[in-house]
């Protein structure tokens, strides 16, 4: 009887598919509320050690998350000992604040980031007027807690201290460059796409988003892209000339009706598109979920959630 359950055991596990990311919301929405700003943590599979997606809230955010969960670690020793790094995608305050307000009680890291991005933290935020400089380069005395690895487009780059990968491509936010995409390769050669704030190419007037979708749609194909996470600040409603470099769901549904042309429909039910950025409003995320209908009629869509996992 033991041997034949052990047998049932074993079984079962190869039916279980392999994780390939995991991912918790520290914070997702795109405004208002201090303790619920963008911010993702990533790994592959069960490990513990993660490249923090951009960083607008994380003390916080991890006490909500390891709440959540019923466990009695101390918010500040996960922040200090599993982030073992940060992915800026662009320096606005809702990306940057909780990186900013916990440097303090940090430990060392690096932050990945484009060029454009180190250049503004070193000119106007970690200032001595405004904050102590906790970087190794910019205003003197720096304190080198942080180091800036700053990304080069079409160049990968381990994460240090976790077995992903990265790769940085431009997006337009009310002006080209001035923010950004990572795509993430973990240990399995299976991949995660990650985009901070963007505006649509048609309302941008660039083509960012499209060289984007193109250098992906090759891992659509094959179907080793697990996941894109994109912003969608605003509900339909939202004027295209206050859309301030953002995105909303017709201008979304056309993109990703690109990404099905090109790739193919049946290739493209493969990916999850989790939803991130949205403006707080009264019930704003269901209408955005009502106005997404359209594409989610054969593409899996869902709304990134404050400390709910989600596993690919």
């Amino acid at each position: 009887m033991k041997k034949h359950l052990l047998f049932l055991l074993l079984l079962f596990s190869f039916w279980i598919p392999a994780q390939d990311f995991r991912i918790i919301p520290l914070g997702v929405q795109g405004g208002a509320t201090e303790s619920n700003l963008s911010a993702y943590l990533i790994t592959e599979g069960k490990s513990e050690n993660y490249l923090a997606l951009d960083a607008g809230t994380l003390y916080s955010g991890i006490d909500f998350y390891l709440r959540r969960k019923q466990w009695a670690e101390d918010p500040a020793n996960f922040l200090k000992h599993n982030i073992k790094g940060y992915f800026l995608s662009h320096p606005h305050f809702d990306h940057i604040s909780g990186l900013i307000v916990n440097s303090p009680e940090d430990t060392r890291k690096n932050i990945y980031l484009s060029a454009y991005t180190a250049e503004v933290l070193q000119k106007h935020v970690f200032r001595w007027e405004t904050w102590a400089n906790f970087a190794d380069t910019g205003d003197q005395p720096a304190l080198a807690k942080y180091h800036y690895r700053i990304l080069e487009p079409q160049k990968w780059l381990p994460a240090e201290g976790t077995t992903l990968q990265m790769k940085i491509f431009p997006l337009s936010h009310v002006g080209a460059g001035k923010s950004s995409a990572v795509l993430l390769r973990n240990s399995q050669d299976k991949y995660f796409l990650y985009l901070g704030d963007t505006g649509a190419d048609k309302i941008e007037k660039t083509s960012e988003l499209k060289s984007l979708w193109d250098e992906i749609i090759p891992l659509i194909r094959e179907g080793s892209l697990k996941a894109i996470a994109i912003e969608c600040s605003y509900a339909d409603g939202q004027s295209s000339e206050k859309l301030f470099g953002h995105m909303k769901p017709e201008l979304l549904i056309k993109e990703l009706a690109y990404l099905a042309k090109q790739s193919g429909k049946k290739d493209l039910n493969g990916v999850k598109i989790i939803i991130t950025h949205i403006k707080p409003k009264k019930n704003v995320e269901q209408q955005i979920m009502n106005e997404l209908l359209p594409a989610r009629e054969n593409i899996s869509v869902q709304l990134a959630e404050q400390g709910i996992e989600i596993e690919l």
